[in-house]
């Protein structure tokens, strides 16, 4: 029987149903160059590996430009149907870049939340509260953007129980404190992409906290999407568990 690394050695996309990649972004950004950040070239790459769908935020929600930002994925939602899915990032100074365009955005058919520190506010602040309490009555999943660093968010995952946290750039330091957490809290899903991962850190968290818990993220455009998924069809780890980390638990996560 054929192995999901056959296929990539043939060349060939993988064979898989529902291959989603939790964690993706678009546009460019103004810190550096990103090549081939747009939306066509995204998709070009996802066909020749056989990717079905990601889920994304754009660059430009780093900044006060949330809304436009969120504008951009909104139309790539709809020239894409079903392959691009959508993060609302919200920018919580006041409610109109906040709750309000949380809600927007949602009904508009985004399927998430995307929370990021560069904006300085803690995820605990109380300028989030409006947001994470409208993700848990809703059953949202919620990405955070972490780096090891997960312990000062332990409030939030206690709190809010409804709400599904992706934990992005798990591993990239402390991998034992994100075993930590998700063994103590059932709510936490295990986000591995990172471009500097230390040896073995797929097998870890898959014997530690279990293929159910861990999902498939690659940063795209900032990464290399090939690359991200590489990491998960060669490790050392069933074919089962490979699938489960695809296909299984995003379209557990997304209801979808």
């Amino acid at each position: 029987m054929k192995k999901l690394s056959d296929y990539v050695w043939e060349g060939k996309p993988l064979p898989l149903k529902g291959i989603t990649d939790m964690h993706a972004h678009m546009g460019p950004l103004n810190m550096f160059y990103i090549p081939a950040n747009d939306i066509h070239s995204m998709v070009k790459q996802m066909d020749s590996i056989g990717v079905e769908r990601i889920v994304c935020s754009h660059h430009a929600v780093l900044s006060a430009e949330a809304v436009f930002g969120n504008n951009e994925v909104l139309k790539a939602m709809k020239e894409f149907p079903g392959r691009i899915l959508g993060y609302v990032y919200p920018y919580p100074v006041n409610d109109k870049l906040g709750i309000d365009e949380v809600k927007r955005c949602i009904e508009a058919g985004m399927v998430g939340i995307k929370l990021h520190y560069y904006n300085r506010i803690p995820y605990t602040s109380e300028k989030y509260e409006k947001i994470l309490r409208y993700a848990d009555d809703n059953k949202l999943p919620v990405l955070l953007h972490t780096f090891g660093d997960i312990d000062k968010m332990e409030s939030i995952f206690k709190d809010y129980k409804n709400i599904k946290f992706i934990l992005g750039h798990s591993g990239a330091e402390n991998p034992e404190m994100y075993v930590k957490y998700a063994l103590k809290y059932k709510n936490l899903y295990l986000d591995p992409t990172n471009s500097t991962s230390k040896f073995g850190i797929i097998e870890y968290f898959v014997k530690n906290v279990g293929a159910d818990r861990i999902v498939f993220g690659s940063d795209i455009p900032f990464l290399s999407q090939t690359h991200q998924i590489g990491r998960i069809i060669f490790a050392d780890i069933s074919e089962e568990d490979k699938k489960k980390i695809l296909c299984d638990n995003p379209k557990k996560i997304l209801g979808k």
